[in-house]
């Protein structure tokens, strides 16, 4: 009773500090111009880093209007491009959502791919029917859990598109070695408890 009590403790350990994150840029408010550059790798909030390809094609954008006034978001011009999101210390995540947007009425196809943790691929293509410039948010498929970086892509005929609140879900390694660790300690003391 007592190994089953310790797992369900480790489990719970492993697992009690997942946090839901939106990255929504709002971090660089007052710091990028609108029509600026991103950066070849942006340092995001929360421990994450955006690398947009191809360079120079990727824009901030600050809005005026629509669903999210003032906000900072992420556009590719024209001849498509993608962005590559991963954490700094190359830990799984979970990919939840993100708002996209065209600039242009049409349906257009837009490809998520994804490494998970073993090196494994997964992809999958959504068509966008864009009828105005309003965001549509898209829930992520569940085969986009415990992944190590993500791309979201637009294709070269495709218009203008914005991205903007990735969600994403990840466990804090320091807290979750924290607990890992309390966990062990703990079922160190129970095993020494029982032999004493």
């Amino acid at each position: 009773m007592r190994s089953f009590l310790a797992g369900v403790v480790l489990l719970g350990s492993a697992t009690a500090n997942a946090a839901v994150i939106t990255i929504d840029f709002e971090q660089f408010a007052g710091v990028v111009s609108t029509f600026e550059v991103v950066a070849p790798v942006v340092a995001l909030n929360d421990g994450f880093v955006l690398s947009p390809d191809p360079v120079g094609n990727a824009l901030w954008v600050t809005e005026v209007a629509g669903p999210n006034p003032r906000s900072i978001d992420i556009v590719f011009q024209g001849a498509g491009g993608s962005i590559d999101l991963s954490r700094t210390d190359g830990a799984v995540f979970d990919f939840l959502s993100v708002d996209l947007a065209f600039f242009s009425a049409g349906t257009f196809p837009v490809e998520f791919s994804a490494t998970k943790a073993g090196g494994a691929e997964v992809s999958l293509v959504v068509n966008h029917l864009a009828i105005d410039v309003n965001y549509a948010t898209y829930a992520a498929s569940p085969i986009f859990s415990d992944i190590v970086s993500l791309t979201i892509q637009t294709g070269d005929g495709n218009p203008s598109m914005a991205l903007d609140n990735i969600v994403v879900s990840a466990v804090p390694v320091p807290a979750a070695v924290w607990l890992f660790g309390s966990a062990l300690a703990g079922l160190g003391w129970m095993r020494r408890k029982q032999t004493v």
